[in-house]
């Protein structure tokens, strides 16, 4: 006897239920520049990245470090 095999639904947003956020839920302001204006946090941040042999981590911090320094806030290749 041959098994029917069924066809998988593909998901729809559709049929998704809706959910309202809270009035009272607590969001933060995300503000890189903050982070970058303090040089110990950056330094930590770095050393951090040297640490874990994570060189991606330590080319981005970098090159977020410096597009952040540049006056009209471009990013830069490194």
């Amino acid at each position: 006897m041959a098994k029917k095999i069924l066809k998988k639904q593909k998901f729809c947003f559709k049929d998704a239920p809706i959910i309202k956020s809270k009035k009272h839920s607590l969001t933060l302001q995300h503000k890189p520049s903050e982070f970058f204006q303090s040089h110990e946090k950056v330094t930590e941040a770095l050393l951090q990245s040297l640490e874990e042999n994570d060189a991606d981590a330590f080319l981005e911090i970098a090159e977020a470090f410096i597009a952040n320094k540049q006056p009209n806030g471009s990013a830069i290749d490194l």
